[in-house]
C-alpha cells in the first residue's frame, strides 16, 4: 500500500486537475484535504502499540468496499449542505479520501502481487518507493518530515469525526497527533538512534513485519521494480481519480446512489494473483 509522502504526493499531483472550483475550494480548506489523502490511515496511529476500537476502524476499512465508506459520507454530508463555510470544510476532506481511495485501489494489488513473487515485506514496498519520490522531489529521505502538512486541531477533528460515527473528536485528534509523533520516532537519519529502534525491534520481536518502516540509508536494489510499477499506477491512479471525483461530485450535489465504481475495496482485493508486474 501506498505510504505517507506517496499519498500526499498523490494529492498534489491532483490538485491541478480538479475543476478551477473544486481546486479553490480545497485550497481555502487545504488542512482537511491534506488529512484527507490519508484516508483511513489515520486511525492506525491511536495508540498503536495495541488493539482498539480506533485503529481497528482504520484496518476493518481497507477490506471492505469504498461504497461502504462514501455512501454514508454522502448522507452526512447533505445535512451541511447549506451551510456553506461547513459544507466546504466536509467537501475538502471527502475529496482528499477520495484521493486516497483511488491510490490504494490502483496500488495494492499489485503491492501483494510483488509481496508473493519478492518476498519483499510490505512495509519495505511502501517505504522503498516514498524513498523513491522523496529522491524525485530533491528530498533527504533520511531527513524529510513526512507529516509537515497534518495540521491537527480540534475543530478539523470534529469536521473528519462527523464521518467516522462510532468515533469521537478527541479520539480522531488523538490519532492524527500520533500520527506525527510516530513519524518524528522513525525518522533516523543518525547511526545511533537508527540502531537503537532496529535493536528494540529485535528484542520485542517484531523486527520481522516492522524493521522495514525504517528508511534504509541506501536504496533498496530489489524495489527498482516496486518502484517503477507503483509510479506508473500512481500515474494511472490519477486518471481514475478525476473519474471518481466527477461522479462523487455528482452524487452529492444530486443525491443519487453510487455506481459500482466505488465496489472495490482499499485492500488488495481477490484478483491479484493476476496482476503483471510489469504493466
Amino acid at each position: 500500500m501506498p505510504s505517507t509522502y506517496a499519498h500526499y504526493t498523490f494529492g498534489e499531483r491532483m490538485l491541478p486537475l480538479f475543476p478551477a472550483k473544486i481546486r479553490a475550494l480545497i485550497q481555502e480548506n487545504r488542512a482537511l484535504y491534506d488529512i484527507g489523502l490519508h484516508g483511513p490511515d489515520i486511525l492506525f496511529y491511536y495508540k498503536a502499540l495495541c488493539s482498539n476500537e480506533v485503529n481497528a476502524v482504520g484496518y476493518e476499512m481497507h477490506d471492505k468496499p469504498g461504497a461502504d465508506f462514501f455512501a454514508p459520507a454522502k448522507e452526512i454530508w447533505q445535512q451541511f449542505r447549506t451551510d456553506g463555510a461547513s459544507c466546504a470544510q466536509h467537501t475538502a476532506y471527502l475529496l482528499g479520501f477520495l484521493c486516497h481511495y483511488a491510490l490504494d485501489q490502483c496500488c495494492h494489488g499489485y503491492v501483494e502481487k510483488m509481496m508473493a513473487v519478492s518476498g519483499l515485506s510490505h512495509a519495505e514496498i511502501e517505504t522503498e518507493f516514498d524513498r523513491f519520490l522523496l529522491l524525485q522531489a530533491g528530498k533527504d529521505p533520511l531527513r524529510a518530515h513526512l507529516t509537515q502538512h497534518i495540521h491537527p486541531t480540534r475543530d478539523r477533528a470534529r469536521v473528519i469525526a462527523d464521518f467516522f460515527p462510532t468515533l469521537t473528536t478527541e479520539q480522531i485528534f488523538q490519532a492524527l497527533c500520533s500520527m506525527i509523533r510516530y513519524h518524528k520516532l522513525l525518522r533516523t537519519p543518525g547511526t545511533l538512534k537508527r540502531s537503537f529502534l532496529l535493536g528494540i525491534l529485535k528484542i520485542s520481536g517484531n523486527y520481522a513485519d516492522m524493521h522495514g518502516l525504517l528508511m534504509r540509508k541506501n536504496s533498496n536494489p530489489a524495489c527498482q521494480l516496486s518502484n517503477n510499477g507503483l509510479s506508473r499506477r500512481l500515474g494511472q491512479a490519477l486518471h481514475e481519480c478525476q473519474s471518481l471525483t466527477q461522479e462523487y461530485l455528482d452524487c452529492l450535489e444530486k443525491n443519487t446512489p453510487l455506481s459500482t465504481h466505488f465496489m472495490p475495496t482499499f485492500g488488495a482485493g481477490d484478483s491479484w494473483q493476476h496482476i503483471s508486474l510489469e504493466s
